[in-house]
């Protein structure tokens, strides 16, 4: 089974505007023993799956209120049973009976999102059942105010609590909520609670109090546009406490890691292999397991610490997370190495391109990093001699032996992220004065396409060209020493320091010719992923609320390009126009910019790129003629504020 949706990534990317239409492969160690033993993760996970009622856990309910920030649950009458314990402690329970769910969001910005979904700004609504997850001091309350002991239990307590735990796994990967795993494996940590109520079957409300989030309310209910039924749809989400508007630097982040050292292997049948030694830092007291994220396609070998020792570890097939379990709790700002091994599915090829299937999870993160951690990056790869390859970083030496490239790579500053590329491709170099050299690679069959071929590839180095320029001007010196423009098969871009990759639609091929670009659109779609080294490389965003003003700028950005050099003032307006028309005809369905993604459903996930893309180049737009002055072009202050920025 696939899993898409959990190993979504965040990168910084534009959605073309178009119709919806080795011989020196790095040697893994031998397979861990740790691998093949039953880990704790393994045993909650599968006390989780099978929660069953207490024979002496059965209590009655009368008046019971209990309430958690902006949520508030009243058990009028009813019955709850304690369930049975996970990784050796009581942490859920089942009602049965009458209840009342309340819930006001704090804020105006989270009752008018509420108000989208419920067409009300606060709820009051009934429910006769809830499972409740918890390892907070709900456990505490419940003894202190009930009375337990033996009593009949019907076979509706562990059928709700199987139903309602749907929401939270995934059977065939082993794959169980990340936030409730991290609490019950890390008992140091946290508190959470995590409540599940319906009325006869129906779609639950579900609350969220994660410990580990930097906006710790969550309030979801039942995504009715799922492929999958038992979905959840994130309706509210906003910090514990007063200060409801600001989330500021809360998030209770559990390790960073910001040192890789990386050797990687391709070999010619394109079997890819890794070794990683990655550097954890803890940021909490007391952490004993830590979820990594890694494409789920890949195997992992071996795991061992940096004294040799090997690692405690667990990844159900096709899961994206890995859980690594340290040897024994970890204090605050103690660091650690951890080696890992891996090999895997990685790259395909179809004849044409070989491409890499996950851009940024193929090497292993912090699974739950908002914001993303800066990382340093030392990568040596071992490629086929007959594949171009590139990477991020500056490369600092390269060789050849058997058919065989060595290369390696090391960043000069710290990056949000990284990827690579290889394929045959052919180079088209670009020494412009006053910008980093430029190879923008194109596929080999694209250059040799009549239609297209190597003017299509000098049109594309045009544009990073003439756009690096201008921005070099409007912004600042651009912070990567050399840049690489890549053809991928996609219908979207991505940038990375010093390497963006962009569609082949951008390219002029036979796909492009299918698709109806508007005048402009390819020079916007082009400068939009060189701007992000600015606006994205240069200037991160702290939290999703802030993302906009990356996507948003440098939308602006491309926008601004191919008007101001150019000189296409008309195709500038004529997509303002459009753009104000796509936002006006979403007025009061989708929520301000300021959700980010948020705005985003399963029904309408063009919301995302209308906000945060199309209004947020409209609000810098509107700045812009706001800071008007009376210099040649009327944009001096405008673009002086951007260079102080």
């Amino acid at each position: 089974m696939k899993l898409p949706s959990l190993s979504a990534i965040l990168a910084l990317n534009i959605l073309l505007p178009i119709q919806h239409h080795t011989s020196r492969q790095t040697e893994p160690e031998s397979t861990d023993s740790a691998l093949f033993a039953e880990t704790s993760y393994e045993v909650a996970y599968q006390q989780l799956m099978n929660l069953e009622p207490l024979a002496d856990g059965v209590a009655a309910v009368s008046g019971l209120t209990i309430e958690r920030d902006a949520a508030q649950y009243t058990l009028s009458s009813g019955t709850m049973y304690l369930l049975s314990p996970v990784a050796g402690r009581t942490v859920a329970a089942v009602f049965l009976g009458s209840g009342t769910f309340r819930f006001s969001p704090p804020s105006s910005v989270e009752r008018e999102q509420l108000t989208r979904f419920y067409e009300k700004e606060s709820l009051a609504e009934p429910f006769n059942s809830a499972l409740l997850i918890f390892t907070d001091s709900t456990l505490e309350q419940l003894r202190a105010t009930l009375t337990f002991g033996s009593g009949e239990i019907p076979d509706d307590v562990a059928d709700y609590a199987e139903h309602a735990v749907e929401y939270l796994s995934l059977e065939d990967p082993s794959y169980f909520d990340t936030a409730i795993m991290t609490t019950l494996l890390n008992e140091q940590l946290g508190g959470m609670f995590y409540a599940h109520v319906s009325e006869s079957r129906g779609d639950p409300l579900i609350v969220r109090i994660d410990p580990f989030s930097r906006e710790q309310v969550q309030f979801s209910q039942r995504d009715k546009d799922a492929r999958r039924r038992e979905t959840a749809g994130l309706v509210n989400q906003f910090p514990l406490g007063t200060d409801h508007d600001d989330a500021g630097e809360r998030a209770n982040h559990l390790a960073e890691i910001a040192d890789y050292k990386m050797e990687c292997a391709v070999e010619r049948n394109l079997d890819f292999s890794a070794r990683a030694d990655i550097e954890i830092t803890a940021r909490v007291d007391g952490l004993e397991w830590l979820p990594l994220m890694l494409y789920y396609d890949l195997e992992v070998d071996s795991a061992r610490w940096e004294n040799g020792a090997p690692a405690t570890f667990f990844r159900g097939e096709e899961n994206p997370f890995l859980w690594v379990q340290f040897d024994q709790p970890m204090a605050e700002a103690e660091s650690i190495r951890l080696e890992l091994h891996y090999h895997g599915d990685l790259i395909y090829s179809d004849n044409f391109f070989h491409y890499n299937r996950s851009a940024t999870n193929w090497y292993p993160r912090y699974a739950m990093d908002e914001p993303t951690v800066l990382a340093m990056f030392d990568l040596t790869f071992h490629t086929p001699e007959k594949l171009m390859f590139v990477t991020v970083g500056e490369k600092v030496s390269a060789s050849e032996a058997d058919k065989v490239e060595t290369s390696r790579w090391v960043t000069q500053h710290p990056a949000p992220h990284m990827s690579f590329n290889l394929g045959d491709y052919v180079p088209y170099e670009i020494n412009f004065p006053g910008i980093p050299a430029t190879t923008v690679l194109m596929v080999e069959y694209g250059v040799r396409d009549s239609r297209s071929g190597l003017g299509a590839q000098a049109s594309v180095g045009a544009d990073i060209a003439n756009s690096l320029t201008f921005f070099h001007e409007m912004f600042g010196k651009p912070p990567a020493e050399h840049f690489y423009a890549i053809e991928i098969p996609a219908l979207h871009g991505q940038a990375f320091p010093g390497l963006v990759q962009l569609s082949e639609i951008t390219f002029g091929t036979e796909v492009a010719a299918a698709q109806r670009l508007k005048p402009g659109e390819d020079a916007l779609f082009r400068a939009h992923e060189i701007a992000h080294q600015w606006w994205g490389m240069g200037v991160g965003f702290a939290t999703y609320h802030d993302q906009w003003v990356n996507e948003g700028m440098s939308q602006f950005a491309g926008l601004w390009y191919i008007q101001a050099v150019l000189n296409k003032r008309k195709e500038y307006v004529d997509l303002l126009k459009e753009w104000r028309k796509d936002i006006y005809d979403r007025e009061g369905k989708t929520g301000p910019i300021w959700l980010g993604q948020r705005v985003a459903t399963t029904k309408h996930p063009e919301d995302y790129q209308l906000m945060t893309y199309l209004k947020g180049a409209w609000v810098i737009h509107m700045l812009r003629v706001m800071m008007k002055d009376e210099s040649p072009t009327g944009d001096e202050r405008f673009a002086g504020m951007l260079r102080d920025l």
